[in-house]
């Protein structure tokens, strides 16, 4: 997990670049002023849990998104195969059995 101090130092990360972002009589960062930043990471320990659970996350997205792109095919499929029982008579042969007593 994430520790809060990260988080907060994140949090205070994103403040200062606000407030560089935010001054009227320099309104981009000069790159000297850049590189003396001190950027928040977390331990390396925690970088690479993330990075593991990250690893895990977009292996998950892949696979949902191919099954995602599989439904419209599914989907035809069960289309054709409704269209089929029902010119056939087959999608209706149960009801008609008991409402007409056949």
């Amino acid at each position: 997990m994430v520790k809060l101090n990260c988080i907060k130092r994140i949090k205070s990360f994103s403040q200062i670049i606000l407030e560089m972002l935010a001054r009227p009589e320099q309104p981009l960062i000069a790159l000297n002023e850049h590189i003396k930043l001190a950027l928040p990471f977390p331990p390396l320990a925690e970088q690479k849990q993330i990075a593991a659970k990250l690893d895990e996350l977009l292996a998950q997205v892949d696979t949902i998104k191919i099954r995602l792109d599989a439904i419209p095919h599914i989907l035809k499929r069960f289309r054709q195969s409704v269209l089929a029982a029902a010119v056939s008579g087959k999608l209706t042969e149960e009801w008609r059995g008991r409402v007409l007593g056949n």
